[in-house]
């Protein structure tokens, strides 16, 4: 976030804990934690670092019935704001530029599945996907196997913005 702090998790917890870490006084201000059955798989902070969005995977579930979880924590208080439950783990989370949404997807690049939510957890039934894209179009980037896409690989844009694949080419398998 703007602020001067990093959260951290490590594997040894079996990505239970995410701590909160001041970068100027490498000093730890708090930690949040999952009950033992969760694993963290993803930890993304608001860009003004007040709250932090946890994404769990039930170890232990029925496959019967929803229990993945995803947790809006105030990082002040420490405080759960909304825990929401998902039937599969979220594959990507991401806040809005403005900080006042978030969007989740799921394990794919295809258009729909997503679900967005105010800062409070509450589900946002109308909502505009470009709130999410980034300011900056990047330079570089990679595309993913994924049904429906172009073949993976790494690609950029040419002076004339069209997009060209670098990597692999025509004569690079």
């Amino acid at each position: 976030p703007t602020s001067r702090e990093l959260f951290v998790s490590f594997d040894e917890e079996s990505s239970q804990i995410v701590y909160r870490w001041n970068v100027d006084t490498g000093r730890k201000l708090d930690s949040y934690k999952f009950p033992k059955k969760y694993r963290c798989d993803q930890a993304v902070v608001s860009p003004d670092g007040k709250v932090l969005v946890l994404v769990a995977y039930d170890m232990l579930h029925d496959a019967l019935h929803k229990a993945d979880k995803v947790r809006l924590i105030d990082v002040r208080s420490g405080k759960v704001i909304k825990e929401l439950i998902y039937d599969g783990t979220p594959a990507r989370v991401q806040f809005s530029r403005d900080g006042k949404s978030i969007v989740t997807r799921k394990y794919t690049h295809d258009k729909g599945g997503e679900l967005v939510y105010d800062i409070n957890g509450n589900e946002q039934k109308f909502f505009d996907l470009k709130a999410f894209d980034p300011i900056e179009a990047p330079v570089v980037w990679e595309i993913q196997n994924s049904k429906g896409r172009p073949r993976p690989g790494i690609f950029c844009r040419d002076s004339q913005g069209m997009q060209q694949r670098l990597y692999p080419d025509a004569d690079t398998h």
